[in-house]
């Protein structure tokens, strides 16, 4: 018996081929980008699909990051959507697949519905990405045609969720990992710049630019407590807004300004909603 008589047609062949080739996608070191764009033209293999989505929940804005593949490359910048009011969110909070049939009949998600009307896409499927540790978001698929997703895929497009879901979970633990390397790497290099150099005004220009490779910030100062004085001596770094705000050497008391605040109390302080002319160090 040949390999090719276990399958109905050459279609469920392709499929079979698709689906290897996306378990394949799991053990290689690809960026999410990278894999979201691989993924895609797997799906092509496997599905109708003009168009599609790559979910993933933000939980710091509590919405839907929505990275849109429309047969060549990603958009470049990802979309937001809502949870309430979007496909992907519906399907990240209920965990079961949602099919819309017709998108011209259907009067659900409007604002995305209409997004993806104007491209031409006429019936689509969202299915959840989880993986036993989390709920990473949804996987929308678009086709031109009208009912293109029917019981036969419904059957074998839950799988291909779970291949795509642990896919971008181990990129998003690479990342995570390269992040946490470079933070560490960054610690060290400030060590041994702290040992080796005791000079302010050659120490604080290499803080800075540390700081600048790893963080994202307008203002960045430094605070020397002066016991004595029971003051702060503030030095300005090199960012973006320091230029006005504070002078070099300005001294102020400990209780004025939340870096006294921090010190005093020993734990990090998080301000948000400066008003003008508050003590900002």
């Amino acid at each position: 018996m040949s390999f090719e008589s276990h399958f109905d047609s050459e279609a469920d062949l392709r499929r079979y081929e698709a689906l290897l080739e996306m378990a394949d996608l799991m053990v290689h070191h690809r960026s999410l980008p990278e894999l979201f764009v691989d993924l895609a033209k797997r799906l092509h293999k496997v599905t109708p699909v003009e168009f599609a989505t790559f979910s993933l929940y933000d939980p710091s804005k509590n919405v839907m990051k929505l990275h849109i593949w429309e047969g060549r490359e990603l958009a470049p910048v990802p979309a937001e959507a809502a949870i309430a009011d979007s496909p992907a969110g519906w399907v990240w909070q209920h965990q079961e697949p949602l099919v819309l049939s017709d998108l011209r009949s259907d009067m659900r998600f409007l604002p995305d519905l209409n997004f993806l009307k104007e491209k031409g896409i006429r019936s689509y499927c969202t299915l959840p990405l989880t993986t036993a540790q989390k709920r990473l978001g949804a996987l929308g698929l678009g086709s031109t045609q009208v009912d293109a997703y029917r019981e036969k895929d419904l059957r074998l497009l839950p799988r291909v969720a779970e291949l795509v879901a642990v896919a971008v979970e181990n990129a998003l633990t690479r990342e995570a990992l390269q992040q946490e390397k470079d933070r560490l790497q960054m610690l060290l290099e400030v060590n041994t710049r702290l040992v080796s150099n005791r000079e302010l005004e050659q120490l604080f220009p290499a803080i800075s630019m540390f700081m600048r490779r790893m963080i994202n910030h307008d203002y960045a100062s430094v605070a020397i407590y002066d016991e004595a004085a029971h003051s702060l001596s503030l030095y300005p770094l090199d960012s973006p807004l320091n230029q006005g705000i504070v002078a070099a050497d300005a001294t102020v008391p400990v209780c004025e300004t939340p870096a006294g605040s921090a010190l005093l109390e020993r734990e990090a302080k998080v301000r948000s909603g400066i008003q003008h002319r508050e003590r900002i160090p």
